[in-house]
């Protein structure tokens, strides 16, 4: 479900990945801390089996005109994309 391009946030160097985590910090905090699709956010959706995993399978959904934006709770809950 990731897009090589629009997922990928850069490369770590071999010998420096320290400085790779620390120019993104607040972008992997964003991710790391990220709660996922689940029923106490969802409720009912009839995705919610699809999209639990990974939160990466929503924006799926929106670019396959599964759901609108607009009716997803959970994407209007976090601030993600």
């Amino acid at each position: 479900m990731a897009d090589p391009n629009k997922d990928v946030i850069g490369k770590i160097e071999p010998f420096a990945p320290l400085s790779f985590f620390e120019s993104r910090k607040e972008i992997i905090n964003k991710w790391a801390n990220l709660k996922s699709p689940q029923s106490e956010i969802c409720g009912e959706c009839n995705f919610l089996n699809f999209c639990v995993p990974c939160p990466l399978r929503v924006r799926r959904l929106f670019e396959g005109g599964f759901i609108d934006r607009k009716k997803c709770i959970w994407y209007n809950t976090v601030d993600i994309f």
